[in-house]
């Protein structure tokens, strides 16, 4: 299992989740931006002879081309993962400024590559917060009259009809993003969780466990005689039980704790840094309250302790024998794997058998 000493609260590897969400949205972020200077340089590259330049434009032309290649190629050694998410903001800049100095020292020889800048504002939509657009409004705009060299009359109307489709481009790519994040994450989330009792579900546990750490706790409760509440009462009723029983684990485990529905009427408790005396407190808790609840049905559990020389997989079979134990001890009780229970911890703690009645 991965040991990571800093972690013991109980969004780390949510946090962990974003952190690498981000990273990789980094990268992608970086690679599109050197698409964005590259797409750029060869559009201008294979048209501006079309424009028949001067031969003061073409040396101002080839110089600006020469380091643009030049940054370009740099970018590839900058340790893009040490800085800030906002970084590659650099890469329209680029753009941007190579087209402003084209403009005042070609004599306006980039006026036609205008164009080239909703590509820097459909870039920043798509890897930026919509404030990078925004904040991008006034420099784009004084590149683009300085690709013309200077001002004149006509720019007005082009500029104002230029700063709205870059406001647009930018706003609408950054609204997409965040609406496709969205619906992505409330994709995930329904993937992760049980309808029935909205807690994780068998898979958001087997990812959970991934970042368990030996000495966490896992427990398997199971409700007694469920089959019993099904066959006599209907299964809205035992729907009932099960949404009434995943309330109470929300309520009962401490605050780092993770419930999850294992499958059926079996649920499963993550416990960090839980012996299982702590653990034995913890289901303690939720035998009162559950007896509380609903005083005519029990529950047994079973307890693992995660260890360094084990699989998670063999952990749960550890933690779902101990609850088989639990089951044949006469129920309603929580039972240890062996090797914890030498270690201090009660063998089992039984309460009086009751049998489920209707409400």
């Amino acid at each position: 299992m991965p040991i990571d000493d800093g972690r013991r609260a109980g969004d780390r590897p949510r946090l962990a989740r974003l952190n690498r969400l981000g990273r990789q949205a980094r990268g992608d972020a970086v690679l599109a931006g050197r698409w964005l200077v590259a797409v750029s340089g060869t559009v201008t590259t294979g048209t501006v002879a079309m424009l028949h330049p001067s031969d003061r434009a073409w040396l101002v032309f080839a110089s600006v081309s020469a380091i643009m290649i030049a940054l370009l190629a740099l970018s590839f050694a900058v340790p893009w993962r040490r800085l800030p998410t906002w970084a590659p903001v650099v890469f329209p800049l680029l753009v941007q400024g190579a087209l402003a100095a084209i403009g005042l020292l070609g004599a306006g020889l980039a006026a036609p590559y205008g164009g080239l800048t909703v590509l820097c504002f459909g870039y920043l939509g798509f890897t930026q917060p919509p404030r990078f657009s925004r904040a991008m409004l006034p420099l784009a705009a004084g590149c683009f009259i300085a690709s013309y060299g200077h001002w004149s009359a006509q720019l007005g109307p082009r500029l104002l009809i230029a700063t709205a489709v870059w406001a647009m481009v930018g706003e609408i790519s950054a609204a997409f993003v965040r609406e496709h994040a969205a619906l992505t994450d409330a994709l995930r989330r329904a993937a992760h969780t049980d309808v029935l009792t909205g807690l994780a579900n068998r898979r958001d546990l087997l990812l959970k466990l991934a970042t368990a750490l030996p000495g966490d706790c896992v427990a398997i409760c199971d409700i007694d005689h469920f089959k019993v509440v099904n066959d006599t009462h209907g299964h809205s009723a035992g729907d009932r039980v099960l949404a009434d029983f995943g309330a109470l684990l929300r309520a009962c485990v401490r605050e780092n704790d993770y419930v999850a529905r294992y499958g059926g009427e079996e649920f499963a408790i993550l416990l960090p840094s839980s012996d299982p005396a702590e653990a034995a407190v913890v289901l303690a808790r939720l035998h009162s309250q559950w007896r509380l609840m609903n005083p005519a049905l029990t529950f047994s559990s079973g307890v693992a302790v995660c260890r360094s020389d084990r699989s998670n997989d063999e952990t749960l079979a550890a933690a779902d024998a101990a609850l088989y134990v639990s089951k044949r001890s006469g129920r309603d009780c929580d039972q240890f794997e062996a090797a914890d229970a030498a270690a201090g911890a009660s063998q089992a703690r039984l309460h009086p058998a009751a049998r489920w009645s209707a409400p």
